[in-house]
């Protein structure tokens, strides 16, 4: 039974008792009356006859009894003695079997079941059904496949065993094979909920395992079975220990094709392309019967022929329909086909199937029978084009309801009639929503050329770009100390009024950002903190946001004399030049109406209306002041993670004071993320980056505004929770007869571009992003935090614009998988040339009563050769060693030491500032850039420097990942280079400037189109 929890080794026979306690009721066996016994061999003697018989019966629940107490050997002399009286007697015979079992002498006992099943024909088929499950029991999985197809061969409608072999290769892992065995199974009986629930999850582990799996440890995973241990794995986020144990071939019983094709598919989901090729070589006739196939062989032709990886998650689906990942595959690639209309019909076919799996988990969970879930799923069914499964599961129902009714002989006679219209009992034109693949000779082809050449690997642009002193660079032990309370950083952020320690509505969990800013203009980094300490939506918070101005070695909070306090539920802040006077604006995301704050220059800002829709009470997250329109006036980018008066309502309880549902972002109606153009007398017009509200509707939490693929062209980045994420970016439109010139419109191409998904096509529970060049190609690439038990994304572009996910050969799928990461940053902390990762972590509810971390410890990836590596942070033990719920995170240099250092925000602690106290660093270059042409902040410019032979390039940005806003400076780590040969900027305009000679460890302001460079110290 798929989820049933298998029992610990020392009780593993215990399971037969009741199941040969079971068979020999079902035969009516006992001292069987025909049975020869050693006194009875003539007429003469009735009375002796029964007289031994009612003692062999006698005998015989003794030996029962004492094999329960554990008195093996007791039982086994009494078992003796009678079978040399009666050797052919069936109960004492089944009861040898079980002796044997205690004794673990399984495959004897296997001998003596078939002995049996010769001596009993009548009752073989039910003995050799025992036999089969003894040896899947025992972990010789493939022996006891063999027995059953030999015996279900002979016997098709043997439904019972049928059941029991269905339910024997759930529980060992082979999920297909024990689907394919429940669809034969469909047309000749009812099937059961926990049956109909196997068809649903058709890729989940097919037993409860609690803890992680030992991949070194044998017998845990002969006992388990490697499925199961390598889709636990999967499922947990390690995907090196899966492969690693799939990619052991050395006993015979796992070279199976349901192994060969999940190894295959974890191949693609890793994003192994040359090993993906390699195993594709191998494929077999018997692998097309395996969905894990058809979605690995998908993934790996995805690039090369979109029209063919369709072909293939169809063959996926036909195979699995309730698969949401071969659905979501699905959309993938017909969204690189150009086939727009369709990849929304299978997205919307996603949403279906993921209902239906609710509804399965709502049925399993309900004391009580609701009629209307089952018509509900019937419906379902109907519709998606699977009319049996709609049929089984109107069955259920009556079976459940209405055992003895008329409708149950209807359906039963309606099947038979059903199948024969429809093969498989699908409706393969709604199944597919009317998508029609390449012809198969297609599909083989582009199979083929994979097999006979190694794809091109994108992980080796790591080794192409770096250069040999990048490779060499070697870490300096990392030192960071929390000074926040020494200079005068007190800033608390609350979640409620009173604030709330655990189970949280879902705007209660998400903390709030902070922005990095020289407000006032004197060289030095002030710092902007979110609060909120009210309860939406009408509340109002008692305690302010805070404003703390740099005055050397310390913080003042100057919120009330700045005038910019906001007392509404704030969530993100950001910061940037709106109205291009040379000082730095505010604005703030709310649970509700957001905020822009003008700086006036005298040390105060004042409130600008911006438009209506600006102060709509949506769940905005992350903003960014950037020019996206083109016309080099900064507009505003605001990113709705939520847009649903639902997220007010209270958390509900049972009556044990547990809360019967925690909310998520797929409980609620998402939020259409907008900009607002500024127009050129400082008005605003509203704007979505989508053509509809279906197209851009999303839950956004993180943020990138840049030039990120390098063209020259402002992109916008969200990565959103739990559905795709989203890259946009502008395309050119032909003239209309309405219209002389082209247009720009914006287009979602993170599809496309590689960036929707997380492993296995599906989306991720997407928080914080990084940019930076960190494979010294040039480029730049991305780093997401995400769930816990979801490792992080590494996306890595390479020359064609197109990003691979990286995580696996950087290594840090291991380091991330058991972190709930939220705001992250590409730093170089040593100064060594090479880009590091900081990342803060915290769940999002307190499930300590799991064994999960609730509060978690901030990490620090240090790029060491071609991996990053988890590095231990010296400086102070209280913040790097204990638990934290961080949230926003910015970079800055706020003592001006040319060290980079991190603001972090946290959900109940005071803020953290962590100085940079790295010893033994190497030279560095900060770069302020002013535009003229372009915007003032140059978001989007792209500074290219070189050092002898060595060359870095990075974009200016903004938006900064989650909540929080960078501080906007580019800061270079040059290692032992002691001059910078040259510089040269791309600006927004398309100008472009170039510089030689520059000194270094120093910041440079650099101005468009100005000759000179201004050292701002």
């Amino acid at each position: 039974m798929l989820g049933e929890k298998r029992q610990p080794d020392e009780l593993r026979w215990r399971h037969f008792v009741g199941v040969l306690v079971f068979l020999l009721a079902f035969c009516g066996c006992q001292p069987s009356e025909n049975t020869p016994l050693a006194s009875s061999t003539t007429d003469s003697q009735p009375v002796n006859v029964e007289l031994e018989r009612e003692t062999m019966k006698q005998q015989l629940t003794q030996v029962a009894n004492l094999i329960h107490n554990g008195r093996l050997d007791d039982a086994e002399k009494i078992l003796t003695a009678v079978q040399i009286q009666s050797p052919n007697d069936l109960y004492a015979g089944t009861l040898r079997v079980l002796l044997l079992c205690e004794q673990n002498q399984v495959q004897e006992a296997v001998y003596a079941l078939d002995e049996l099943a010769l001596s009993h024909p009548d009752n073989a088929a039910l003995l050799r059904v025992q036999a089969a499950e003894l040896l899947f029991e025992d972990g010789n999985d493939l022996a006891a496949i063999q027995r059953f197809d030999s015996l279900l061969q002979q016997h098709s409608d043997f439904v019972e065993a049928r059941r029991r072999f269905a339910q024997q290769l759930n529980q060992r892992g082979f999920r297909s094979e024990a689907n394919r065995q429940l669809k034969i199974l469909s047309n000749q009986a009812p099937l059961e909920l926990a049956e109909l629930r196997a068809l649903c999850f058709p890729h989940h582990v097919g037993v409860d395992i609690a803890e992680k799996p030992d991949i070194h440890d044998a017998q845990q995973v002969r006992s388990l079975g490697v499925l199961n241990v390598a889709r636990a794995l999967r499922s947990q986020g390690d995907i090196r220990e899966s492969l690693q144990l799939l990619d052991s071939r050395d006993d015979l019983w796992q070279q199976h094709a349901a192994v060969e094709t999940l190894y295959g598919w974890t191949l693609a989901e890793s994003q192994q392309q040359d090993r993906l090729a390699r195993w594709l070589g191998g494929r077999s006739e018997q692998w097309e019967l395996y969905s894990e196939y058809w979605l690995a062989a998908g993934h790996a032709v995805i690039r090369q022929s979109p029209d063919a990886a369709a072909a293939c998650f169809a063959a996926a689906i036909r195979l699995e329909p309730n698969s949401v990942e071969a659905h979501n595959a699905m959309v993938q690639s017909l969204q690189l086909a150009g086939d727009q209309e369709r990849a929304e019909a299978f997205r919307e076919r996603v949403r279906m199937v993921q209902h239906v799996q609710q509804l399965v988990r709502r049925m399993i969970n309900s004391k009580q029978i609701d009629p209307r879930d089952y018509s509900e799923m019937s419906a379902i069914m109907q519709a998606m084009g699977r009319p049996l499964e709609s049929v089984l599961w109107q069955e259920l129902m009556f079976t459940k309801l209405a055992p003895g009714s008329e409708q149950l002989n209807e359906l039963a006679e309606y099947k038979p009639k059903l199948l024969a219209q429809r093969p498989g009992g699908l409706d393969m034109t709604r199944l597919l929503c009317g998508f029609t693949p390449v012809n198969s000779a297609v599909v083989e082809t582009v199979l083929a050329s994979l097999e006979q050449q190694s794809l091109t690997v994108p992980t080796t642009s790591m080794q192409r770009g770096l250069s040999n002193a990048m490779a060499k660079a070697k870490p300096a032990p990392p030192v960071f100390a929390n000074v926040a309370s020494d200079v005068g950083l007190r800033f608390a952020y609350q979640n409620a009024a009173p604030p709330v320690e655990r189970h949280f509505q879902i705007f209660q969990a998400y903390g709030s950002g902070v922005a990095c800013l020289d407000f006032d203009a004197d060289g030095l980094i002030d710092l902007y903190f979110g609060q909120a300490a009210c309860n939406p939506p009408e509340g109002t918070s008692e305690l302010p946001n805070g404003l703390f101005r740099n005055r050397g070695a310390q913080f003042e909070n100057v919120i009330s004399a700045s005038a910019a306090d906001d007392r509404h539920y704030t969530t993100g802040v950001t910061a940037g030049d709106w109205n291009q006077d040379g000082f730095p604006d505010l604005a703030l995301a709310n649970l509700g109406p957001n905020r822009l704050l003008v700086n006036q220059g005298d040390g105060t800002f004042r409130v600008q209306n911006v438009a209506p829709m600006w102060d709509e009470p949506e769940y905005t997250t992350s903003l960014a002041i950037a020019d996206v329109s083109g016309d080099h006036l900064p507009d505003l980018v605001a990113v709705n993670y939520i847009d649903d008066s639902e997220i007010y309502r209270p958390i509900e309880y049972d009556a044990k004071g547990k809360p019967i549902r925690l909310p998520g972002p797929l409980h609620f109606q998402p939020g259409l993320d907008r900009y607002f153009e500024t127009t050129p007398v400082g008005g605003f017009q509203a704007k979505t980056f989508g053509s509809s509200a279906s197209e851009t509707a999303s839950s956004g939490l993180g943020l990138l505004v840049s030039d990120i693929d390098g063209d020259g062209g402002i992109d916008v980045f969200v990565a959103n929770d739990q559905r795709a994420n989203q890259l946009w970016m502008h395309r050119e439109t032909a003239a209309t007869s309405e219209t002389t010139a082209t247009e720009q419109q914006w287009s979602d191409v993170a599809v496309a571009k590689g960036v929707a998904y997380g492993q296995g096509g599906m989306p991720m529970a997407c928080m914080g992003i990084a940019a930076a060049d960190f494979d010294g190609n040039l480029l730049m690439d991305l780093h997401i935090t995400n769930f816990e038990n979801q490792w992080s994304n590494l996306l890595m572009q390479n020359a064609s614009g197109v990003f691979s996910d990286l995580v696996v050969a950087y290594g840090l799928d291991a380091l991330t998988r058991n972190r709930l990461g939220f705001g992250t940053q590409a730093i170089d902390y040593d100064n060594n040339s090479t880009w590091d990762l900081v990342t803060g972590n915290g769940h999002i509810e307190d499930f300590s009563e799991r064994g999960v971390d609730f509060e978690m410890r901030s990490q620090l990836f240090v790029r060491s050769g071609s991996q990053f590596r988890e590095a231990t942070v010296d400086g102070d033990d209280d913040y790097w060693q204990t638990g934290h719920l961080s949230r926003g995170m910015a970079r800055c240099d706020w003592n001006r030491d040319g060290l980079v250092d991190v603001v972090v925000t946290d959900l109940k602690q005071n803020v953290a500032l962590l100085e940079n106290r790295t010893g033994s660093t190497g030279h560095f270059l900060q770069l302020e850039l002013t535009g003229t042409r372009s915007e003032r902040d140059a978001i989007g410019a792209k500074v290219t420097i070189r050092c002898n032979d060595q060359t870095w390039a990075a974009t200016v940005q903004t938006g900064d990942g989650y909540l929080s806003r960078n501080e906007n400076v580019l800061c270079f780590g040059l290692g032992d280079h002691q001059q910078v040969d040259a510089v040269e900027i791309v600006w927004p305009s398309g100008q472009t400037q170039s510089f030689e000679q520059l000194t270094v460890d120093c910041r440079l302001l650099i101005i468009e189109n100005e000759a000179a460079l201004w050292k701002r110290w």
